[in-house]
């Protein structure tokens, strides 16, 4: 038998719709283990509140003092951009794990004043 028989052959024809079907049988697996894995991050960020709040912090006017408002929010959980433009943080912060107390308390520690 040549090799344009064996082409054309029952057999060969099988083998590559075998071949084709491992290939998307193959990207399915791969596709549900990502939806898997999204529905096991998924629940987690549901049951997460995130609070996103913009205070007016009086005091700031430079660098250092983004450095620190800015650090002092991340020791607590929270996560803040300072604006000294116009004289705001934005603040955003886990409702179940801090307070907006907490978060007025870490910028007044560092020496501003939350209006």
């Amino acid at each position: 038998m040549n090799m344009k028989e064996s082409k054309a052959s029952p057999q060969t024809g099988s083998y590559l719709i075998g071949k084709e079907k491992l290939a998307i049988a193959l990207r399915l697996n791969r596709i549900e283990g990502q939806i898997r894995n999204q529905e096991q991050i998924n629940p987690i960020k549901e049951r997460v509140n995130m609070i996103k709040q913009t205070l007016q912090v009086e005091g700031m006017s430079c660098q250092h003092c983004v450095i620190s408002i800015e650090g002092a929010l991340k020791e607590i959980g929270a996560a803040g951009k300072v604006n000294l433009a116009s004289g705001t943080v934005d603040v955003e912060y886990e409702e179940n794990q801090v307070s907006i107390e907490t978060v007025k308390e870490a910028i007044e520690e560092q020496g501003y004043d939350v209006v």
